[in-house]
C-alpha cells in the first residue's frame, strides 16, 4: 500500500505543479539580473516555472519533488510599455498534457491501492 500511496503522492505532485505553471503563465515582470540558464530569486517578480523530478525509492514506491524550469524566463517584447520584459518559461500545451499524464498515474495508482486493500481484507478474512 505505500508504494501505491507514493504514487498517489507524486501524481498529485505532478498536478499541483502543471496547475501552478498554468495559474502563472501570464506573470511577467522586468528583466532580472539573474541569466536565464539559473533559477531565480524569490524576490524576482517573474513566475519561475516548475517541473516534477521523480526518483525511486530503495524500499519500492517514489518520489517527487519540485524543480525548476530552465530557462527560467524567455525575453518578452511589451508593447504598452515598449520594452522587454521577463515572461516564465512555460509550455501551455505540455503543462496540459502533464495534466492528463498524472490524471492517469492517479488512478493507476488509486487501482494499485484497492487491489492492496482487497489482497489484506481476503487475508483477514481468512485468518478470521
Amino acid at each position: 500500500m505505500s508504494i501505491a500511496v507514493s504514487g498517489l503522492n507524486a501524481a498529485t505532485t505532478w498536478l499541483d505543479a502543471a496547475a501552478s505553471n498554468i495559474a502563472n503563465m501570464r506573470t511577467t515582470g522586468p528583466l532580472p539580473a539573474t541569466p536565464p540558464d539559473q533559477p531565480l530569486p524569490q524576490d524576482s517578480g517573474v513566475y519561475q516555472a516548475v517541473t516534477v523530478a521523480q526518483s525511486a525509492q530503495p524500499s519500492g514506491g517514489v518520489t517527487a519533488t519540485l524543480t525548476p524550469v530552465l530557462p527560467s524566463y524567455v525575453p518578452a517584447f511589451d508593447a504598452t510599455a515598449q520594452s522587454v520584459i521577463a515572461a516564465p518559461n512555460v509550455d501551455e500545451a505540455g503543462q496540459f498534457v502533464t495534466m492528463i499524464e498524472a490524471r492517469a498515474a492517479f488512478g493507476a495508482s488509486l487501482a494499485a491501492f484497492k487491489a492492496a486493500d482487497a489482497n489484506q481484507k481476503s487475508l483477514l478474512d481468512l485468518i478470521a
